[in-house]
């Protein structure tokens, strides 16, 4: 019975998951679905402080449709990894010039015309090339520099 009840548990809050899906997406059409995931798990409710002895046991956070849809998304990005001169987070050899390829990941709303800018406090290290261009990068993508490198010395 117990497996019964969880499993109709499971289906009705699937169900409420993609109707609320649904009202974000009919208030913002042109968003990808990583930027409709990226505003339900950014505005849920925390739940933690509710259930204790559960903590981080019972899901992300309880579903909230008004704050879904009256909270502005703002692109969420983060550098998830790098490579040096194509080794995932090697290191250049001293007075190497090598090129340094960065991942970012966006976590909520679609971000556009993605610039990022090298920069950095070792006298001993030239930046060559310090900007790069990543360009549109939509909820939940991740993408890498891998044609317009950085490159320093």
């Amino acid at each position: 019975m117990q497996q019964l009840r969880s499993l109709v548990w499971f289906v009705n809050g699937s169900a409420v998951c993609k109707w609320r899906a649904c009202l974000i997406r009919s208030q913002n059409m042109g968003w990808s679905a990583g930027a409709v995931r990226g505003q339900l798990l950014h505005t849920l409710d925390e739940i933690d402080s509710l259930n204790p002895g559960y903590e981080g046991q019972l899901g992300a956070g309880r579903l909230n449709a008004a704050k879904a849809v009256t909270t502005t998304a703002q692109p969420e990005l983060s550098m998830i990894n790098y490579a040096i001169g194509g080794v995932t987070n090697g290191n250049p050899e001293p007075g190497s010039t090598v090129t340094m390829t960065v991942s970012l990941q966006n976590l909520w709303a679609d971000a556009e015309n993605v610039t990022a800018v090298l920069s950095t406090t070792e006298a001993l290290v030239t930046l060559v090339d310090d900007t790069v261009n990543f360009g549109n990068i939509s909820g939940y993508e991740t993408v890498t520099n891998a044609v317009d490198t950085f490159l320093f010395q």
